[in-house]
C-alpha cells in the first residue's frame, strides 16, 4: 500500500490516463483487432475456435487444481452431502 504522501501524485497520474480517450474515440488511432484487423494475417483464427480455446482454460484449470493438490479431509456436513449425492458410485456396491 502506498504511504499517504503519495496519494495526490498517484491521483494525478490516474487522471492523466483519461487524456487518451478523445484520441481513441475520435478515430485517429484504430485498434488492431475486430473490423480493423488485417485479413491476410496468419494470426487470424476462426471466431468459434478462438472462443472455445478461451473458455476451455477454466475447466482445465479447475480439474488440474482438483486432482493434483492435496485437500484437507471433508468436515461432517460435506461428508453428509457427499453420501447423499444421487448417482454416485459408493464402495461396496456394484
Amino acid at each position: 500500500m502506498l504511504p499517504p504522501g503519495n496519494f495526490f501524485p498517484t491521483l494525478i497520474v490516474f487522471h492523466l490516463f483519461a487524456l487518451h480517450m478523445p484520441i481513441t474515440l475520435s478515430g485517429l488511432i484504430d485498434a488492431p483487432f475486430g473490423k480493423f484487423a488485417s485479413h491476410g494475417s496468419r494470426l487470424n483464427i476462426n471466431g468459434n475456435l478462438g472462443w472455445a480455446a478461451m473458455e476451455i482454460v477454466s475447466p482445465v484449470t479447475f480439474m488440474v487444481a482438483l486432482y493434483t493438490h492435496d485437500h484437507p479431509p471433508l468436515n461432517l456436513s460435506a461428508r453428509l452431502l457427499q453420501v447423499s449425492t444421487p448417482f454416485r458410485k459408493r464402495e461396496g456396491y456394484s
